[in-house]
């Protein structure tokens, strides 16, 4: 029978064995042999976290600064309210955070209200029984290639994203602002007959809600660098 001295002795030449063939196999340092064995969260974390240990609800608020009419982007506002309340739900509950969105149904509802121009946000939020509003703001939305006469994709879209603090007193509120650029695709424009206007738009505004959700939930790193690869194309 083979002494503990031994045995021991074994268990470390195997160790050693497995970590040289990481080390040839992958061409790692030692920086990168600790990436291998030791396990890490590879989440980014966002710019504004909504969740905090305890539920919250948010409600999402979407409007163009001015009057839109164009037939290809008319209710845009509220698809784009759609698309990102359920990528917010599906990430907030993969990231084990308790966030309940309310029924983008409800707020447009709300919004038909005569006077809800007047409403502010903590107006809003307190209907709501929210603890946070999100304000998005469309001062630009475009699906098309500008010069193109609609014969090419390209969506553009310029928002100011604003969210605020319900439980605040008013006034005091806004948590987190920031302009927001999307252009898509951002390789190129893309030939319009490859799809319907309805069809390009889902696309665009579900990437425009991807980049919405990291800013509020944690996202996989691999995210991060498939995106800055794209963009930088």
């Amino acid at each position: 029978m083979a002494s503990s001295s031994q045995r021991n002795l074994r268990s470390w030449k195997w160790t050693t064995l497995l970590l040289g063939t990481l080390w040839v196999s992958f061409g790692c340092g030692p920086a990168s042999l600790v990436y291998f064995l030791v396990p890490s969260d590879d989440r980014i974390p966002p710019k504004c976290k909504l969740a905090a240990g305890k539920e919250v609800t948010v409600c999402i608020v979407t409007n163009f600064a001015t009057l839109e009419t164009r037939p290809e982007t008319l209710r845009g506002d509220d698809e784009l309210a759609e698309l990102f309340a359920q990528q917010l739900r599906k990430r907030c509950q993969e990231n084990k955070e308790k966030v309940k969105v309310v029924p983008p149904a409800k707020v447009r509802d709300y919004k038909r209200q005569s006077d809800f121009a007047t409403r502010t946000p903590h107006d809003i939020g307190k209907h709501f029984g929210a603890d946070y509003v999100i304000m998005l703001e469309i001062n630009n939305l475009s699906i098309y290639e500008k010069g193109s006469n609609h014969s090419l994709f390209r969506g553009h879209t310029e928002l100011n994203i604003q969210v605020v603090d319900v439980t605040k007193p008013t006034g005091e509120g806004t948590i987190f602002t920031e302009p927001y650029r999307r252009e898509f695709p951002t390789l190129g424009p893309r030939d319009a007959s490859e799809m319907s206007p309805t069809q390009f738009r889902n696309l665009f505004l579900n990437a425009v809600a991807s980049d919405l959700c990291q800013m509020f939930t944690p996202y996989p790193k691999r995210e991060e660098v498939r995106e800055v690869a794209l963009r930088q194309a």
